[in-house]
Parts: C-alpha cells; structure tokens; sequence
C-alpha cells in the first residue's frame, strides 16, 4: 500500500487523539533493545502488523532525512551516545523503517502463540479476503503532516489523510477480522485486531531515559519543528 508525504497545504481540523500526549518525562522502551537485535537474531519475537508506506518511497523518506538533522539536536550529546544496552537513550529510526502503522493482529512484543502457523495464515486469510472486496482502495493514497510531538514513551508523526482512505481499508479489515473470529476464534488465538486511533509514525524512542532536561527537549523540539506543517 504505496503512500506519499505531503505538507499540509490547505486548512483542515486534525482528527487524531494520541494516547501518549506530549511530555517532559521519558521512559524507556522495554522492547527497544529485543527488536533491534531481533534483526541479526531472529526468533525471539512474534508479531503481525499491517502496515503502508513499505518500502517507504523517496517522497517520505527525503522530507523526514531534512528534519532528521534538526531532531537529532534536540537532546544533549551523552544521549546520543551507545550505553550498556547497546543503545543510545535517543534512538531515532532510520529513514527505512518509517512506516503508518494500518493495524495490528499481534503486536512484536507479545509473547510467541503457540500456534504460529495457523495464526498466520488466519492473519494472511483475513488479509486476502480484504484485498478481495470491491470497496478495498486500489489507489495510493495520500497523507498530509498534521504535526509532531515527543510523549513520555516516543515520538511521533501525526498524519492527516482527508480522503479517508486509511479510515476505509481500517473497517473493512476490521469486518473480515470480526467474520473469521466468528468462525473460528482459536485460529486467532482468541485476540482482538489492535487498529490505532491515530495516523502516525513514530521517528523516536527511548533505549534508556535521557539526561537531558525534559522541559530543554520539548523547547527545543518545538523550534526544530515550528515550520512543519508548512
């Protein structure tokens, strides 16, 4: 599902209400550290996550690579530095990892189910049944910055998408999700679809809690962003 970064160029009244409002506190992620090794040593972690803008295209990742130099002055200089996890407190994706989050079957975290495979295929099953539906979007779809802003747990990218073409593919994943649990919850391991209240990518978390001053962070996040949206 090819997307492509725009600058907000018209009005428009945000609909996005994240949980994890902006903050002076930092916490770690927990996971941090697990996923990142998770890529030379697979097999410690499971998860099923839809998601769009993969690979992310040269219209994403050129705007975020510009604003990248202005975040990564945002924190002081010893947290930017490897500690004893072997991350720094301040872990800024890389421009190839940034994606929208559609919905999530099983977030990475949880435990491994024990039945992997038919999990997946259900996963894979609720998926094709969407792909299949007349009113599943064909086009690429557009997301216009909305804004940016650092919570206690990370930082995020707030999108707008005012042809509603995220929204759509969302409930109808959501209805082939409800149709195959009501045939068979077991193969989905008895979980609900996760589907996000908000159109995001997240750039920043934290392998550890920074050093630097969180009131510092935030004004000078603030000013690295102030023309955003523009």
């Amino acid at each position: 599902m090819p997307s492509e970064m725009q600058h907000n160029t018209e009005p428009g009244t945000s609909s996005t209400k994240p949980r994890d409002k902006p903050s002076t506190v930092f916490e770690a992620d927990e996971w941090l550290n697990l996923v990142i090794q998770e890529e030379e040593k697979p097999g410690k972690l499971f998860g099923v996550v839809l998601i769009a803008n993969w690979p992310p295209r040269q219209s994403f990742t050129g705007p975020y690579e510009k604003i990248l130099l202005k975040l990564k002055t945002i924190f002081d200089a010893q947290d930017y530095e490897v500690n004893g996890n072997n991350l720094p407190a301040a872990y800024f994706y890389p421009k190839d990892t940034l994606h929208i989050t559609i919905a999530s079957f099983i977030p990475h975290h949880a435990p491994v189910v024990a039945n992997k495979e038919e999990y997946s295929k259900a996963c894979i099953d609720v998926m094709n049944k969407s792909f299949a539906r007349e009113d599943w979007p064909k086009e690429a779809f557009h997301v216009e910055i909305d804004r940016a802003q650092i919570g206690s747990k990370a930082g995020i990218f707030l999108w707008n998408n005012f042809d509603g073409t995220i929204a759509k593919m969302r409930k109808i994943i959501q209805e082939e999700y409800d149709s195959h649990y009501e045939r068979d919850s077991k193969a989905l391991n008895d979980r609900n679809l996760i589907v996000p209240n908000i159109i995001h990518s997240t750039f920043l978390r934290f392998g550890s809690v920074p050093e630097t001053d969180g009131n510092i962070v935030q004004e000078r996040f603030n000013e690295a962003t102030k023309d955003l949206a523009q």
